[in-house]
Order: C-alpha cells, then sequence, then structure tokens
C-alpha cells in the first residue's frame, strides 16, 4: 500500500531558510534523444538567422554606404560639397569599424 505523501519542513534545517518563501518545486521528465536533437537543431538555426544574420545584414550595409562614398569621392564629376559628406561619412564609418573590431577584442 502506498504511503501518504508527508510534509516537510526544511526551513529550519539551514539558518536564514526561515525569511525565504518556497515557490516552487518542478519535476521535469528526461529528454529523449529526438526531442534532444530537435531542440539544438531549432537552436543553431536561431543563432544563425538571428545572431549572424543582424551582424552579416549590418556588414552588408555598411559596406554598400562605404562603396558609395567611394564612388562620390572618386566621381570627378561630383560637387565639392558632395565629396565634402562622402569623406567625413567614410571617415566617420572606418573609425566605427576599427572601434567595433576592437572594442570587442578588448573586452
Amino acid at each position: 500500500m502506498p504511503s501518504e505523501p508527508k510534509e516537510a519542513d526544511v526551513s529550519n534545517a539551514l539558518p536564514g531558510l526561515q525569511e525565504l518563501q518556497l515557490k516552487t518545486i518542478e519535476y521535469q521528465r528526461p529528454e529523449d534523444e529526438q526531442d534532444k536533437a530537435l531542440r539544438l537543431h531549432k537552436e543553431r538555426l536561431s543563432f544563425y538567422f538571428k545572431d549572424l544574420g543582424a551582424l552579416g545584414f549590418s556588414a552588408l550595409l555598411v559596406i554598400v554606404a562605404m562603396i558609395c562614398c567611394l564612388v562620390f569621392l572618386f566621381n570627378p564629376k561630383a560637387s565639392v560639397a558632395e565629396k565634402g559628406l562622402a569623406g567625413s561619412l567614410f571617415t566617420s564609418i572606418v573609425t566605427g569599424a576599427i572601434g567595433f573590431a576592437f572594442g570587442k577584442s578588448m573586452k
């Protein structure tokens, strides 16, 4: 005959537990191999799309902006104002890229 569940008071076992409130105790079933493989596959795809995709898209935008700046800088028909704006934008992009590269490696 199965025994009845018993209530246990473990708050007196360790000092300082009297003030803490017990929220939940949870049992989890072991994860089978098929579920584990599916979860890992989803996490891998999420990493590719969210993390690497965002970084790749940002890098693509920076490269396109740099190419546009270089086109304006070396275009003989561009005005002085356009060349000045392209030069300052190109300098800002290069400075930001260098700061990003070395800022990440310094941490």
